[in-house]
């Protein structure tokens, strides 16, 4: 009777209480993880409002061309000059593979911005002192200034900028 039913169930019985305290550690971790979650949620509902929009403007969630736009166009109309020739260069993935393989590596997007300006050289330093203080993360990587010949006022400038702004997707 040993060998026949009690062995082969004591030998169950064990196998099951070695998953049974596998389980338990699963369990005991759920619950610390939900404890750290609920950790973090009650500080992140602490943040401020206002903190949370001058995040998002540092580093938005996704780069929008139009507002960005917008953004440069009141920041530029202050020194009487005007954007033209805007043109970004948005990567976009083509296929699924290429999202992942994207979703996968930086925890950041880069975006290309090319733009063009005509004014006053005093005019131009006045906006890149903007355009380094204004709470949008942007880094200058390219300047190419040249002669207005076309222009009425000796000292108009044409300046032609290629800016890195950063999103998060």
């Amino acid at each position: 009777m040993y060998f026949v039913y009690i062995k082969p169930t004591g030998d169950k019985v064990k196998a099951l209480s070695i998953k049974k305290s596998g389980y338990d550690n699963i369990l005991s971790k759920t619950k610390e993880l939900k404890q750290t979650r609920e950790d973090i949620l009650t500080v992140y509902n602490s943040i401020s409002i206002e903190d949370i929009d001058r995040l998002n403007k540092i580093v938005p969630e996704t780069f929008s061309p139009v507002l960005f736009l917008n953004d440069l166009t009141a920041i530029v109309s202050q020194y009487g000059m005007k954007v033209g020739d805007f043109k970004t260069n948005e990567p976009k993935p083509e296929n699924r593979a290429a999202i992942i393989a994207q979703s996968k590596g930086d925890s950041y997007v880069t975006t290309i911005v090319n733009f063009s300006l005509s004014g006053p050289y005093s005019e131009f330093l006045k906006l890149l002192n903007d355009l380094e203080s204004s709470l949008r993360l942007i880094d200058v990587v390219g300047l190419t200034v040249t002669s207005n010949y076309r222009s009425t006022s000796e000292n108009s400038l044409n300046y032609s900028l290629e800016l890195k702004t950063y999103s998060l997707r």
